[in-house]
């Protein structure tokens, strides 16, 4: 079992709340990324990061949106500033607490509101992961999707009805796999389709084929092809591939993302008045910050907006205030590297 002492070591006494993020994190990808984060912030200059042990532990949706401040508060860092992540109701019961208090090198301080984005993506690694170390089948799994499994959702209801298609498909794969594995079969391909009556796969040991044409019958929908072969682990997994398609600028996405920076923002008056002097921070492309370590990178574009005036931070972490310059809506442009390969790119309003 894959260790992260670091975080261990400071949820050791919550020994229940690490179990809840190990049973929604079984591949630790959330809990490495933490680790690495937690490996840099031992210069000393975040503080607050109890809240992962406190806060971030009711489930691994909740941590994983404490680990994205603990981003942030590193990327100020890198800035020569000092960031506290803030507990929720830092504030005192009926007030608006944000994620970060930020303090600059002029003692300047800034508060910080995260928003962790998602790009919508239908989530069928995650399910027909699951579904092969629940039959113990020991194939690695790549995928070439159709168009059913590459369009993002945006609603709640996009959003559930994708995890169901998901479901459904991670099962159905899951049971050509069983039967493959049955027959002998250690690596092949697997198409699925659906129909009036549901869906239905073909299985084959023509792996090659993984990103050939699909024939359709008639009243019929390819869903996506699957090529399998042998785990060098022993265990199952599912990731990596290509979709058929991939759709960009979609305004509902965007709309989405807005209404919440919108309904972040209003909350300002609800902050304690001792800290309504505080800057709200967000964030504009226009001069580039990169900080660095063994580890991989960040890499930001940020100008702070700050009670309508505008500041320019630099890669030296001074700041400069240009009073006379008011600042409209702006946007931060986020993209996280880990040994080298991208992981995540976040762009948007930081509000």
């Amino acid at each position: 079992m894959e260790s992260f002492p670091r975080l261990e070591a400071l949820l050791r006494a919550n020994a229940a709340g690490y179990q809840r993020i190990m049973d929604g994190d079984p591949d630790g990808i959330a809990r490495g990324e933490a680790e690495l984060l937690l490996e840099r912030a031992d210069d000393g200059n975040v503080g607050g990061l109890e809240k992962l042990a406190t806060d971030g532990t009711a489930g691994v949706s909740k941590f994983v949106n404490v680990v994205a401040e603990l981003r942030f508060a590193l990327l100020f860092g890198s800035l020569g500033a000092r960031s506290d992540l803030l507990p929720d109701g830092a504030f005192g019961p009926g007030m608006y607490s944000p994620d970060l208090l930020v303090q600059l090198r002029d003692g300047m301080q800034i508060l910080v509101e995260v928003i962790r984005g998602s790009s919508g993506s239908p989530r069928l690694a995650e399910a027909l992961s699951a579904q092969l170390l629940e039959r113990d089948l020991p194939f690695t799994v790549e995928h070439f999707l159709g168009n059913e499994l590459s369009i993002p959702a945006s609603t709640h209801a996009e959003h559930a009805a994708s995890d169901r298609l998901c479901a459904e498909v991670a099962n159905e794969i899951a049971i050509g796999l069983s039967v493959a594995w049955r027959s002998g079969i250690t690596d092949g391909l697997l198409r699925v389709f659906r129909n009036a009556v549901g869906l239905r796969h073909e299985l084959s040991q023509e792996r090659s084929a993984l990103y050939g044409v699909a024939m359709v019958g008639g009243g019929e929908t390819w869903i996506g092809s699957f090529g399998f072969e042998l785990s060098v682990t022993g265990q199952g997994s599912a990731g990596g591939g290509v979709t058929s398609a991939h759709i960009t600028g979609n305004a509902k996405c965007g709309e989405r993302f807005l209404r919440n920076v919108r309904e972040k923002a209003e909350k300002r008056n609800r902050i304690p008045r001792q800290h309504l002097a505080d800057a709200f921070h967000r964030c504009d492309a226009e001069r580039r910050v990169r900080s660095s370590t063994g580890h991989g990178s960040v890499s930001a574009d940020g100008i702070a907006q700050l009670d309508g005036t505008r500041r320019d931070c630099t890669n030296t972490g001074s700041a400069e205030s240009r009073r006379d310059r008011p600042c409209g809506m702006v946007r931060v442009s986020v993209a996280t590297k880990m040994e080298g390969r991208p992981i995540e790119k976040f762009e948007g309003l930081d509000g």
